[in-house]
């Protein structure tokens, strides 16, 4: 995309140390020289196994963690170091939505009071005002003001994730990280809250982070998509050209590994060799070789062991850190149907 980017990452990596004392402890790279850019109004999506590293990144952006290096920039602004009204005013402009309901409120605290708290802390409303403004945020977001004198364990999972929309929104933040938002909730609701999204990106202008393992629902809702394995970018691109012509093996086995219904043939999918967790990363070559099927097919290559692949410009406009990038196969075939039965 063109234009100045709202939110610039560059370099990020996050070091955690195992549990223990002493020198022998060994540090977890959870996230690995991470660089990427969220423009204003746009939406990204963020991809991969469970253990990619995803849930850290948006966690780093919105300050939950520290970075071991790198920087994350907001309009231009360095964020580390932040403090007093520089730090109040970054919590105004970046939102987080997380993916567990049932401990993202004070069970002992009404809807009126967890909604009430943003407006206080910032200074935005009082009394009437404050009034009209949490009953006209709990409406937005599909729900009732009667509703605010309830318990948040009172609600439905998916009612609760709206009231996790609506506490992100009232301070109109520049962008939301959304974590997992949808991957608890039944397929009817998902849907439901999908298109929620949709509706207030298009009404507020947001620009959001969009974490998920449900590459449908990101297809759904973003413009451009960012794969991740084991802390590393391993693709980017427009949402249509990376799902469609998908050029690292990994986005490939990601896609193919979505069920899919073929008439008289049942369902149908392509399960990735081995497990995320299975070994230890190839720290000096790319992380994906022990599992990539590519690898396998051209003779098991040393440079792939060896030679850290970068990200490099791929066909569509995309951006794919594979030694053989150029030995990708043809397009998939039936990708339109992933966003089939959203919306």
């Amino acid at each position: 995309m063109s234009g100045e980017s709202l939110l610039s990452v560059r370099g990020l990596v996050k070091d955690f140390r195992e549990r223990g004392f002493g020198p022998g402890r060994t540090a977890v790279r959870a996230v690995d020289d991470v660089s990427f850019d969220v423009y204003p109004g746009e939406t990204l999506g963020l991809v991969g196994e469970s253990g990619s590293g995803k849930t850290t990144i948006g966690r780093l952006i919105v300050r939950l963690e520290e970075p071991t290096a790198g920087r994350i920039e907001l309009r231009g602004q360095d964020l580390r170091g932040l403090s007093g009204r520089r730090s109040l005013e970054f919590r105004r402009d970046v939102q987080m939505i997380f993916q567990n309901t049932q401990n993202a409120f004070n069970p002992r605290r009404t809807v009126r009071s967890v909604l009430s708290d943003p407006y206080q802390i910032h200074r935005l409303a009082s009394g009437a005002e404050l009034e009209e403004r949490i009953g006209g945020l709990l409406r937005r977001v599909g729900l009732t003001t009667p509703m605010l004198d309830r318990y948040p364990q009172q609600f439905s999972g998916g009612q609760r994730q709206r009231l996790g929309i609506a506490r992100a929104l009232a301070v109109q933040p520049a962008l939301v990280v959304a974590d997992e938002p949808v991957s608890g909730l039944d397929v009817s609701v998902q849907a439901q809250v999908l298109n929620l999204f949709a509706e207030l990106r298009r009404e507020l202008g947001l620009a959001m982070l969009f974490i998920s393992h449900d590459l449908r629902a990101v297809y759904f809702l973003c413009e451009r998509i960012a794969v991740l394995y084991l802390g590393r970018l391993v693709e980017i691109g427009p949402r249509r050209t990376l799902l469609e012509d998908p050029v690292h093996p990994y986005t490939r086995a990601l896609i193919g590994s979505i069920p899919a219904f073929r008439p008289g043939g049942g369902f149908t999918r392509t399960v990735i060799k081995g497990e995320i967790s299975d070994s230890e990363p190839v720290k000096a070559g790319c992380h994906f070789a022990p599992r990539c099927a590519r690898w396998r097919e051209l003779g098991q290559p040393a440079r792939c062991r060896e030679e850290r692949p970068l990200l490099r410009p791929a066909a569509g406009g995309g951006l794919a850190a594979c030694h053989f990038a150029e030995s990708s196969p043809r397009p998939l075939d039936g990708v339109a149907e992933l966003a089939g039965g959203i919306g």
